[in-house]
């Protein structure tokens, strides 16, 4: 089951408690108590669980001339817990996209494969996209991406950079979000 898919009246359970849900049955008031829902079942990762823990890991590292493929980030989550990501960021000086490339990798398998420029532009369908350049001169929130990518602890999260250029570059990656118990985990879609 898609999180686009999940039971509207089990996420309003979970994110309502049963005073909330009655006061605006009474009060008639549905549209401004229930002012979030929408999000909520659109995205059910956007509130961290009384739970949860907040997650926020980042590395900049300066890369050397003609470094291919170099793990920048290892992540896997605690045993018993899982991760959302929920938003990640890239960012690089190097002053020509083409020789920087930032590749995420869940269990070895490219993850959010439309992030990034068309490989092709004859053919805007073929992925993954490339990843060379971020949203902002850092890595601050507003440099950031909004995605949705959930990671169990039997599962690694790692991101790998290129610098074909003949300068070194700095390079950097972070990503947040919060990790939840495994016992809470619906059947989400992994992925971009």
């Amino acid at each position: 089951m898609s999180v686009y898919t999940k039971n509207p009246q089990k996420v309003l359970e979970e994110q309502f408690s049963p005073k909330e849900i009655l006061e605006a049955f009474k009060n008639g008031d549905f549209e401004n108590t229930f002012k979030e829902l929408g999000e909520k079942l659109k995205n059910p990762f956007i509130n961290i669980p009384a739970s949860g823990q907040s997650l926020d890991i980042r590395r900049v590292v300066d890369a050397s001339a003609g470094t291919t493929n170099v793990m920048l980030i290892n992540f896997q989550p605690p045993r018993g817990m899982e991760a959302i990501i929920t938003a990640y960021g890239i960012y690089t000086d190097a002053e020509l996209a083409i020789h920087t490339e930032f590749v995420p990798l869940l269990n070895g398998t490219r993850v959010f494969p439309y992030h990034g420029t068309p490989t092709d532009i004859n053919n805007p369908n073929k992925i993954p996209y490339r990843l060379s350049l971020g949203l902002g001169p850092d890595l601050s929130n507003e440099s950031m991406v909004e995605c949705n990518l959930r990671i169990l602890d039997t599962q690694t999260f790692q991101w790998y950079i290129t610098n074909s250029s003949p300068l070194s570059q700095v390079m950097g990656v972070r990503f947040k979000g919060f990790l939840r118990s495994i016992g809470k985990a619906q059947n989400y879609k992994i992925g971009g």
